[in-house]
């Protein structure tokens, strides 16, 4: 199946939808302490997308500060977890929650992420890069 030539998605409830002319770049699991939390699970699933190649069509998130240097976008109608992002100056993506994605069959991980908080019971068998 060829990529579609929008990638998009949205939260649980429709009232935000996100579209971007790119596929998602640097998709990878994230096990740190954080996206643990926001994720309800023992990883994060999050795509990247070039920062100003991302576009909200219908609504907006509301933003969470997690850190100084980071920030999380949710639905304030439904809170599902949207969006991650660095608030650097030399931060390059903003990442959506793998979930939200329309096909996230079209966008597999690459990487683990996080690799010094992964949890001692959880026991993958993939044959994707681990690092920090």
């Amino acid at each position: 199946m060829s990529q579609p030539s929008l990638t998009s998605g949205g939260c649980l409830c429709g009232n935000i939808r996100y579209e971007s002319p790119d596929a998602p770049e640097n998709v990878h699991f994230c096990h740190c302490t954080m996206c643990r939390k926001i994720s309800g699970g023992p990883f994060a699933y999050l795509a990247g997308f070039k920062k100003g190649r991302l576009r909200f069509l219908t609504g907006e998130p509301a933003y969470y500060a997690s850190s100084a240097k980071a920030r999380r976008g949710h639905c304030p109608v439904c809170g599902s977890h949207l969006t991650f992002e660095y608030i650097t100056p030399e931060a390059k993506h903003v990442y959506v929650a793998g979930g939200s994605l329309d096909r996230p069959d079209l966008a597999p991980p690459i990487k683990h992420v996080g690799a010094s908080t992964w949890l001692s019971w959880l026991h993958l068998e993939d044959e994707l890069e681990r690092g920090e």
